[in-house]
């Protein structure tokens, strides 16, 4: 995604449908966020395993939902193709987390969480999206 900074300089009209994809993709990344952590509790003991285990379903389908919605947000705010190298990867770690979302497999779930991590690092690494100000 090209970013916010491009839409506050270039963009002289918005779509219904434009302005809610991106808040929609925003407030996911949002929610899902605060799905990582439990809650504290009054024993004073948390197990991380058991918190994974009974929010997987909501955290990962709202990835997964952020994620699909990036190849919608380039495409109608930035004019990106549908297919394009900046909505592969995306596409294809919405893919696995959506298979995380419906399994409960936890060799699966191990493997996901590798899997997430390097594709995180090479989209980074690929990434050479470029921010200019033009005045």
């Amino acid at each position: 995604m090209v970013g916010l900074w491009e839409l506050s300089i270039e963009m002289q009209s918005w779509h219904y449908t434009q302005y809610w994809f991106l808040v929609m993709n925003l407030s996911s990344i949002f929610f899902f966020t605060t799905l990582v952590l439990p809650k504290a509790t009054d024993e004073g003991e948390i197990s991380l395993e058991t918190h994974y285990y009974s929010v997987h379903k909501a955290f990962f389908s709202i990835v997964a939902f952020s994620l699909f919605t990036t190849v919608a947000v380039n495409h109608s705010l930035f004019g990106k193709p549908m297919i394009s190298d900046m909505t592969i990867m995306p596409f294809i770690v919405g893919c696995a987390a959506t298979g995380a979302a419906f399994t409960d497999s936890r060799k699966y779930h191990k493997v996901i969480g590798v899997f997430m991590f390097l594709m995180f690092i090479a989209f980074q690494v690929l990434d050479n999206t470029v921010i200019e100000y033009k005045p």
